[in-house]
């Protein structure tokens, strides 16, 4: 959401600083948001258990989605379609997100260790340390395993469209 709004705002006023800011976001916030989507869905729809403990969906599947489908799709169009000056740095995404992976780690397990419950219902259930390490560093594992195709799939698509308009350019030249 705050990607979003930097970027309705950087359009509206015409700041090209809040667009760059926005666009140096990106290559972290849609492989999370893509992420989210995969491992939450993948959770739910393969045991329904991981997410709610006792089984029954306390949240309707209209906002399920809207929480956990539709920031992903919306991320992900805005990289492909609205973004003018998105540049993928992949050693500086790198950092960026495993820092972000460390921080969100850290702060799972101190909200464990304060309330004695974990953030999600799945680590809850896991019994052993080493199941939670496992999980995170596998959600860590797939976080940064989408960076790798979403950045290589930006980068092909952004090539693609280049050699278009080369091509467009020399055709109108002939």
């Amino acid at each position: 959401m705050i990607n979003l709004a930097l970027g309705i705002i950087g359009d509206v006023m015409n700041n090209q600083r809040l667009l760059k800011i926005k666009d140096a976001m990106l290559p972290v916030i849609v492989p999370g948001e893509c992420a989210v989507a995969v491992l939450y869905w993948y959770l739910t729809l393969s045991n329904v258990y991981h997410i709610y403990p006792d089984g029954n969906r306390y949240i309707p599947m209209w906002i399920d989605i809207q929480m956990h489908g539709i920031p992903a799709l919306f991320a992900f169009v805005e990289m492909f379609y609205f973004s003018k000056t998105f540049q993928v740095k992949r050693a500086a995404d790198f950092c960026v997100i495993s820092l972000f992976a460390l921080f969100y780690m850290g702060w799972s397990s101190f909200c464990a260790h304060m309330d004695g419950e974990w953030p999600y219902p799945i680590l809850q259930n896991l019994t052993c340390p080493w199941e939670r390490l496992q999980m995170m560093l596998t959600s860590y594992l797939v976080y940064v395993a989408l960076h790798f195709v979403i950045s290589e799939t930006h980068i092909r698509s952004r090539a693609a469209r280049k050699l278009e308009h080369v091509i467009e350019s020399t055709k109108e030249s002939l």
